[in-house]
């Protein structure tokens, strides 16, 4: 049954228009904000920027820093060459943790000498994700951030599966098949459930399908180095209180983003059971996300499940959130929410609806 379900979503060309649409679009996005822009900033003396950072990547050593001390001596007076003060921020990495790491140890002293467990339990957190923090290679890593901080594949398959959800929830009006589901309560609860299931399954497929196809045009951009490397190695990141690799967390942020998108697709078909009207349904699924992403632009201390498609954010944040006697990281917060919300949306959607 499930193959016969998924059958009528990619046989239904109106889906599959759309899909081409946004392949194509997807891609003419990433080359036109990142294939241009990253060729006129590398067309000036390409071929030595290469040849520099080609003999400096890998593990430092004193001859590397020399080299690249060397680029561009005149501007030493400002700190020498773009490649050799990155190389001095990756070396001295070390020592700020370090610091990061002693100031965690003596706030948790401190409160405990007052009683605050909570407290305790926080910088202790925060001490033991900084201790031993070393950047030992360097790799220059420009793509990652850009990588993560693309989007525009989460809206497409929020519209892609939202039209899903309508071939296989609101097709039957149009066949008379609604009658024949409507004769057995037990009929009526399985059809919704493999219906769901094939909608999830197709929103997951279709994320990962995007995320992989960005992933592959950005690695033609940027080539990115250094996957092994651990996050906190990328500037934009280095506060961060996860020590997974880069490669890593490219994984998570695609796991991230596929629960997000399950949560907005059991939304969904929730609502398409309690609402009689396919356009008073659709409506409704508009202004819950539009309600979401308001109040995440407004307050970036406000963790709500859109929060999912923005795992950088959630994973550069150094905040917790209390919950009882638990404190939880804002990404542990995020998801422990939204897995929640989703168990409702699932018992309700299991239940009679009207539909």
């Amino acid at each position: 049954m499930i193959k016969y379900e998924f059958k009528k979503i990619f046989k239904n060309k109106f889906f599959l228009v759309f899909l081409m649409i946004f392949i194509a679009a997807d891609m003419l996005l990433i080359y036109k904000n990142e294939y241009q822009k990253i060729n006129e900033k590398r067309n000036e003396n390409r071929e030595n920027d290469e040849e520099a950072y080609n003999y400096v990547k890998g593990i430092m050593t004193n001859e590397k820093f020399d080299y690249a001390k060397s680029i561009n001596p005149d501007e030493l007076i400002y700190g020498g060459s773009d490649l050799y003060k990155d190389m001095v921020r990756a070396l001295n990495y070390k020592e700020e943790a370090q610091k990061i790491y002693s100031r965690a140890m003596i706030n948790a002293e401190n409160y405990e000498s007052i009683g605050k467990s909570n407290a305790v339990y926080i910088n202790k957190k925060i001490a033991k994700a900084f201790l031993g923090r070393e950047i030992n290679e360097y790799y220059m890593q420009e793509g990652v951030d850009n990588y993560l901080t693309y989007d525009y594949s989460t809206l497409i398959t929020i519209i892609m599966a939202l039209i899903a959800a309508v071939v296989l929830f609101f097709t039957d009006n149009d066949t008379g098949m609604y009658r024949i589901v409507k004769t057995s309560k037990y009929g009526q609860r399985c059809i919704r459930f493999v219906r769901m299931m094939t909608v999830a399954v197709t929103g997951t497929v279709l994320m990962c399908f995007f995320r992989l196809l960005e992933y592959i045009e950005y690695y033609i951009i940027y080539e990115f180095d250094g996957l092994h490397m651990p996050v906190y190695s990328v500037e934009e990141y280095a506060q961060t209180l996860y020590n997974f690799s880069i490669g890593e967390f490219f994984v998570i942020d695609i796991v991230l983003k596929c629960i997000g998108i399950i949560f907005f697709i059991l939304t969904a078909i929730a609502l398409a059971n309690l609402i009689k009207s396919q356009n008073a349904a659709l409506f409704a699924f508009v202004v819950i996300y539009a309600g979401f992403v308001t109040v995440s632009l407004k307050s970036e201390k406000i963790y709500t499940p859109i929060r999912l498609f923005d795992g950088y954010s959630l994973i550069k944040s150094t905040e917790f959130i209390s919950i009882g006697r638990f404190n939880l990281t804002c990404m542990e917060y995020t998801i422990f929410i939204t897995v929640v919300l989703m168990a409702a949306m699932l018992l309700l959607i299991m239940a009679k609806g009207k539909r």
